[in-house]
């Protein structure tokens, strides 16, 4: 069972979080959290299945932990979110709990799936995420809190964490407790515009930056995202997609050995992964064996692991995980190291050759002025697909003229067959609301 009271109480005295401004220790969180679960108790007589709609914020954050003390399947959703009805009637949500406004809806519902009905049966708690969906239909993953939670008491070093990745996102999820277990402190962020993530860095000394490539790719165009300018700064950590070579070289160069850069990877499915990453070169990792086993098979990446999901919730209708997860990547091994080179429904191919979008995004992005690029399949009549891409540039420019520099720059540096056949600018920005590629 999740025990808030026991987990914290070593730290009381630290600071937990640090909302616009405000600094909230252990004691006061633990306060508010065990104020919920009064609150939980007279609504609710055993566990049940409640939508929490809310952000990282103090609220949100000890409503998450009430709810998880309590044994009830969770479904997160971040605020900014609109409620899907077909899949809440589908679901059988008994509850909305919006965390900021304080407030519980119940409601008269009929039925719920197998496998939520019996972990709530058997006390044992849940969490319903929603992948992306960036390389095909989004999918409710139901995970079992006591497996999900169980990796996180090896959480031992205590930083000052900026709360980037989203409240209803795996990955926030675990930035979220590796802080807490730790008894470090997590900053939470109004918006998450580069000038504002910098100015958080700086004015809270935050020392652990989770994020994205495809966010650390705006912040690079940034002149005060540097060591000197971020002194604090001690760990950048990256996941959720393929970071391009291009865009790796840079964030190494400008922060040398100041900054310890690190790939995280994992799945909806599987939740983050407790792993190390390759000294000098972050885009090997080895995952530590006392949490997750590894295969490979034609180039794609099994993992087995205790915290896997228990079953697809919607649209697949109970599909339950098998031992081995194939996670559909395609990864080359040396020894214990294993590199991801993209996930296979992102692979371009032309003419039965195949094209791995971050190698074509690496040289684009080495182009002056580009400030973002996505790299994607395109339907062709004779070659089967080329490939296509989108970019945001930081200036205008002539399109035509740019259209015709990319296309030679590209000749230069790639295969005839990897160079855009197809080119679109975009004035808008091409990352998912989860700061990932939009492919």
């Amino acid at each position: 069972m999740f025990n808030p009271n026991l987990i914290f109480n070593p730290f009381l005295g630290n600071q937990a979080i640090i909302q616009n401004g405000i600094r909230y220790t252990y004691a006061e969180l633990l306060d508010v959290v065990n104020d919920k679960r009064r609150v939980l108790n007279e609504h609710f007589n055993e566990p049940s299945l409640l939508l929490l709609r809310g952000d990282f914020t103090l609220h949100g954050i000890a409503w998450l932990l009430a709810l998880l003390a309590e044994n009830h399947v969770v479904y997160l959703l971040a605020s900014s979110k609109i409620v899907d009805i077909t899949l809440w009637q589908h679901l059988g949500i008994q509850a909305q709990i919006n965390s900021e406004a304080n407030h519980i809806d119940q409601f008269e519902v009929s039925s719920k799936s197998d496998a939520i009905y019996n972990l709530l049966q058997n006390k044992q708690g849940g969490l319903l995420f929603l992948s992306s969906g960036t390389s095909g239909e989004a999918k409710l993953i139901l995970h079992s809190s006591s497996r999900l939670l169980g990796k996180y008491n090896q959480s031992k070093k205590a930083f000052t964490t900026l709360g980037f990745l989203l409240f209803d996102h795996i990955a926030g999820f675990d930035t979220l407790m590796y802080t807490l277990h730790a008894g470090g402190t997590l900053v939470t962020l109004p918006n998450r515009q580069t000038n504002t993530v910098i100015q958080h860095l700086v004015d809270y000394k935050v020392e652990v930056l989770p994020t994205t490539p495809s966010f650390i790719s705006l912040l690079l165009f940034e002149d005060k995202f540097t060591p000197a300018f971020l002194p604090n700064l001690k760990i950048i950590t990256f996941g959720s997609e393929r970071m391009n070579s291009f865009t790796l070289e840079r964030l190494l160069e400008r922060f040398a050995h100041a900054v310890r850069c690190e790939q995280k990877y994992g799945l909806t499915e599987l939740g983050s992964l407790v792993l190390k990453s390759k000294p000098g070169d972050p885009s090997w990792i080895k995952l530590d064996d006392r949490f997750a086993a590894w295969k490979v098979i034609d180039n794609e990446l099994y993992i087995k692991t205790s915290s896997s999901l228990i079953a697809y919730i919607y649209p697949d209708s109970e599909k339950i995980c098998d031992e081995w997860f194939n996670t559909n990547d395609q990864v080359v091994v040396d020894g214990e190291w294993i590199k991801i080179l993209g996930r296979n429904s992102d692979i371009i191919n032309v003419g039965g050759q195949k094209v791995y979008p971050a190698e074509v995004e690496a040289v684009i992005q080495s182009m002056p002025n580009v400030l973002q690029v996505v790299v994607s399949a395109e339907s062709h009549p004779l070659m089967g697909q080329v490939v296509k891409a989108t970019i945001q540039l930081d200036q205008m420019e002539n399109e035509k003229t740019f259209k015709s520099s990319l296309r030679q720059y590209c000749k230069d540096k790639l295969a005839s067959y990897k160079v855009p056949v197809i080119v679109n600018l975009s004035s808008s920005s091409l990352m998912t609301e989860r700061f990932k590629a939009q492919r």
